[in-house]
């Protein structure tokens, strides 16, 4: 689930985006630093800072603790979902 606006930066937003698939909540605080923070739901969470001093490395930190989450999995893809037939 998506709560609050866009991020400034497009790396940023799509490794959102890519968190959102796979099923994190991203909630936008309120002030300071932090522009928010994404959560598994069971345990991991990691801040999304609103200026990051290099956004892409940002973005792949973000993504990274989403596939090292133990708790989600992937999204099942058109693909995965015929394999048995």
């Amino acid at each position: 689930m998506r709560i609050g606006g866009r991020h400034a930066k497009k790396e940023v937003e799509e490794a959102l985006d890519y968190a959102h698939n796979h099923n994190w909540t991203v909630t936008q605080t309120a002030a300071g630093h932090r522009w928010g923070v994404a959560r598994c739901g069971q345990g991991c969470s990691v801040s999304i800072w609103s200026t990051p001093q290099n956004p892409g490395n940002h973005a792949k930190a973000i993504r990274r603790a989403v596939d090292k989450c133990p708790h989600v999995t992937a999204p099942e893809t058109e693909d995965d979902s015929h394999a048995g037939v």
